[in-house]
């Protein structure tokens, strides 16, 4: 027995036969959602409905396709963030009007395994299809909404005001390339440093515990008082009485005017080395005439906000990712997949792993995503993510295990803009 079934009522077959006989043209409008179960019910008790009850929220009509003259296939989109609470989708009833702007009934899908619809916030949508059959299916209005929806010919305009990887590798420094221009003779603070030339030190310098260092005008000063009060060889060769004592020596070198270096204003270093072994704050340093130097922390931020490449068996060719150190990431790029990675309430689901030590929990950026399927013809397909794990997963609404391409971006349609396109934001955490 299927899981699913599609029956036209009685209101849908009496237009349906209008529209056999071409009095007029039929036009799908919605979908209603409901929690009510009817999978047992007969198809007889079916065709005789005219509402459902208990509907929790519409369904939009997406896109019609005609498959051929007696089918068309409807595509129905649920927003996830108009939903009141979390439900359980047991059937759902497709409407549709005629030339006249009449609005019934067409055909009710029930659902043996419900479809649990959570709402949520982050822009979220439940995809779904329904193939119904027509008469005619030529006196079938065919609409695809524009909002949510792009043409491969837009679509490929819009990406070529993208960078493509090998611009973007050329635009951006890697650390080696960063390293191989900076100057050779840069001082670092856990080596040994000659300077050919004199150094202003804006802020002093100080010994490991803060003490500053004299400068040779300090020392100067100093040697200058002290030898005031030196003992002179003529007076070494007093008798004894008239030489000072250690006492008395000690006494007078208290009273001598100097000032003592500072140790949190100097560089120790090791006298016999020449090694710093603590470590040692030099503020607003320069080298060759004002070049600031940049820090190992300076170089970890580079390249922790750079772009970088991910690769990963999961899915062929790579995307770029940034962390944009606020919660968020950026995603870039085209990556393909010869088959789904797995099924998710009966669609095609594809897998996007995160870089390691981060974990993908929404969608922060606006706009739609796409993929596009190009097995034996190219056509654009609505894309729906969640988020059971670490990985970004994104699902079709269809059930057919085909190859597809999907640019990582968000886009967006409006009427004073146009259709735009800007890299995925994803909210993410970090586990490492």
């Amino acid at each position: 027995m299927d899981s699913s079934r599609t029956i036209m009522t009685d209101a849908g077959f009496a237009l349906e036969t209008r529209v056999r006989a071409d009095e007029t043209k039929m036009q799908f409008t919605r979908a209603a959602i409901s929690t009510d179960d009817h999978f047992s019910d007969t198809d007889d008790a079916l065709a005789k409905l005219t509402e459902l009850s208990n509907i929790q929220q519409d369904g939009k009509v997406m896109a019609v396709q005609v498959i051929n003259t007696t089918t068309v296939y409807v595509q129905v989109d649920v927003n996830q963030a108009e939903s009141k609470a979390d439900y359980q989708m047991r059937s759902a009833a497709l409407y549709a009007k005629d030339d006249d702007g009449t609005e019934v009934l067409y055909g009710v899908t029930v659902l043996q395994d419900p479809v649990f619809v959570h709402k949520d916030a982050d822009g979220s949508y439940l995809g779904f299809g329904i193939n119904t059959t027509v008469g005619r299916a030529s006196n079938v209005v065919v609409v695809v909404d524009p909002a949510n929806m792009v043409t491969q010919q837009v679509f490929e305009s819009t990406m070529k005001n993208y960078y493509t990887k090998a611009e973007v590798d050329a635009k951006f420094v890697t650390d080696d390339d960063f390293a191989s221009k900076l100057p050779q003779n840069i001082a670092t603070t856990d080596a040994a440093n000659t300077f050919a030339k004199s150094q202003t030190l804006a802020g002093g310098a100080t010994d490991g515990k803060g003490n500053a260092y004299a400068t040779t005008k300090d020392v100067a000063t100093d040697l200058n008082n002290g030898l005031s009060t030196k003992v002179n060889v003529s007076d070494m060769r007093k008798p004894a009485s008239d030489v000072a004592g250690i006492e008395e020596v000690n006494a007078k070198q208290d009273k001598l005017d100097y000032t003592p270096a500072n140790a949190a204003n100097v560089v120790a270093r090791n006298p016999n080395t020449g090694v710093v072994s603590t470590p040692t704050d030099f503020t607003k340093l320069t080298v060759n005439g004002g070049k600031s130097v940049a820090t190992s922390d300076d170089l970890k931020s580079i390249e922790d906000s750079a772009w970088r490449e991910i690769t990963n068996p999961a899915f062929q060719g790579s995307y770029l990712f940034r962390d944009n150190q606020d919660g968020t990431a950026s995603l870039a790029g085209t990556i393909y997949f010869y088959n789904r990675s797995q099924q998710y309430n009966g669609n095609d689901d594809y897998i996007v792993p995160m870089p390691d030590g981060y974990k993908a929990t929404g969608v922060a950026s606006e706009g739609s995503l796409m993929g596009f399927i190009n097995d034996m013809s190219v056509s654009a397909q609505g894309l729906s993510a969640y988020f059971p794990g670490t990985a970004l997963h994104l699902y079709t609404v269809l059930n057919q295990n085909r190859p597809i391409s999907i640019p990582l971006c968000s886009i967006i349609s409006s009427s004073s803009t146009g259709i735009t396109s800007s890299p995925i934001v994803l909210k993410v955490v970090k586990t490492s």
